[in-house]
């Protein structure tokens, strides 16, 4: 599955560093490694971040996690997320779309 996650920094470098530094936790959590970052032309401190996860339920658990909490309130994120998770594959692309609340 894949989830995007839409939120807005204080600081993109200071972020980039905390979310690099996390990518063990995420990758312990399921994540695949494919990821990209999508920043906003004319706020480039507002981000959307492309991440893929073995399964919903993973990625809801490392999301919510108090670590990943941590930091991101460190990493100088300004709101709760929005995050829209989406099933499917290249070929066969089937939004079974989710925004959470929950974070």
């Amino acid at each position: 599955m894949y989830a995007l996650v839409e939120h807005e920094v204080k600081n993109f470098s200071v972020w980039k560093k905390h979310f690099d530094k996390s990518k063990k936790e995420r990758k312990m959590g399921g994540a695949t490694g494919k990821e990209s970052i999508f920043r906003d032309i004319k706020n480039p401190n507002k981000l959307i971040i492309g991440m893929e996860w073995d399964n919903k339920r993973n990625f809801e658990k490392t999301i919510n996690s108090d670590e990943i909490k941590q930091v991101m309130e460190e990493a100088g994120v300004i709101k709760v997320p929005s995050v829209t998770v989406y099933e499917g594959n290249e070929r066969n692309m089937q939004c079974s779309c989710q925004v959470m609340e929950q974070m």
